[in-house]
This record gives structure tokens, C-alpha cells and sequence, in this order.
């Protein structure tokens, strides 16, 4: 974190250590060279990516497709501003993905459905707006604050696995039926819904 990257040569690690490397954090690096020597360490389980200056993920992109062990991967505040760039179905093993701090006005509802693991997704501070839609197998946390919301709707399949938190703090919610989301996610515990214009907290009837 906090440097200014000219270049990273891959001997900086042994070969036969590659496969034990678990986690790579190169957050708010500034970084003048390309990615490609992640291609390296098939075996990362994490890596954060993000406020790092000069990276341009509509190239870099394609990098992160020979990572497929990755469990966490943070990618805020990179100018995204498309989730076309990404095929999220290689990742299998994801749990975590923060996409926080970013441009992306149109989220797709089953762009993560195969992505059967996922518990974390961080998608706050964008410029999603209107309706907001999701399918998920696992999720537990989901942020949509900082937004320009009026709406949500999220289908969790695994009962089991059931959504906790919910943050929709600061998007502009009129409306939000606290009865409805409370007999869909039964085991919901927080929802924070401050910095908005509600009028009321609607019931079922």
C-alpha cells in the first residue's frame, strides 16, 4: 500500500513459492506497470486492487480470469463503470467482492447467480439508481448504500444461508416495506435506511 510501482518482477518471489501465495494487497498503490505477472499465482485467495492510480481495468481485466481460487476481491474505487469487463462465473470460490467507490449505474440481477459462495458484496457509493434487483444463492451482507435508489428487491435461494445485514443508507427511498422484507429474510438483523425521505415504513397492507 502507498507506493509508487515502477515495475515488479515476478523473482521477488521463488517459483515454488507460488502456489503458497495466499494474499496480495497493492491498495492506493500508485502502479506504472501491467498485471500480468499475476497470472503467476494461480493459488491467491485474495487480492485487493483497490484506489490503485493508473489502472485501467478495461485492460486489466482479462487478468483476473487466471485467478479462479480467489475467495475476497476488492476493487473499489477504480472508475468502473461497466461489470461487462468481468465474468464473475469463473470465480467459484468467491465469498467476498467489493466493488465499492466505483461508476457502475446498472447492476445485472443474476450476474453473481452462479457464484454459489458469495456472502459479502459491497456496491456502495456508485450511481445505481431506480429499482435495484438481485439473485443470490448465499448472501449474508449486502450494501447498496450511497446510491440513487427507490427500490430493492433480493431473492436469497438458500434459506439456510439467509441475508443479515442490509445497508441502504443515503439513496432516495419514499418507500420501504419493512414487513415485507422482514417475512422474506427472516433472519434479517440490521437495516440501516438513514439519510433518506422516507414517508413512512409501509406494512403488508
Amino acid at each position: 500500500s502507498f507506493n509508487n510501482l515502477i515495475s515488479f518482477s515476478k523473482s521477488i518471489f521463488h517459483d515454488y513459492q507460488s502456489k503458497y501465495l495466499n494474499s496480495i494487497s497493492l491498495r492506493k498503490t500508485l502502479i506504472n506497470f501491467s498485471l500480468s505477472f499475476l497470472a503467476n499465482y494461480a493459488y491467491l485467495a485474495e487480492l485487493d486492487l483497490s484506489s490503485c492510480s493508473k489502472i485501467d481495468m478495461k485492460v486489466e481485466a482479462t487478468v483476473l480470469r487466471s485467478l479462479p481460487r480467489l475467495k475476497k476481491l476488492l476493487l473499489s474505487d477504480l472508475n468502473i463503470s461497466t461489470l461487462n469487463l468481468f465474468d464473475f462465473s469463473l470465480y467459484n470460490r468467491l465469498e467476498y467482492l467489493d466493488l465499492s467507490h466505483n461508476l457502475i449505474d446498472y447492476f445485472p440481477p443474476s450476474i453473481l447467480a452462479k457464484n454459489i459462495r458469495i456472502t459479502y458484496l459491497l456496491l456502495n457509493n456508485h450511481r445505481l439508481h431506480g429499482m435495484f434487483a438481485f439473485v443470490s444463492k448465499k448472501l449474508e451482507h449486502l450494501d447498496l448504500g450511497d446510491n440513487r435508489l427507490v427500490h430493492v428487491s433480493i431473492s436469497v435461494d438458500n434459506e439456510n444461508e439467509p441475508l443479515r445485514v442490509l445497508k441502504l443508507k443515503n439513496n432516495q427511498f419514499v418507500r420501504f416495506s419493512i414487513d415485507r422484507f422482514t417475512m422474506e429474510h427472516k433472519y434479517l438483523e440490521y437495516v440501516d435506511l438513514s439519510y433518506n425521505n422516507l414517508s413512512q415504513l409501509v406494512d403488508m397492507n
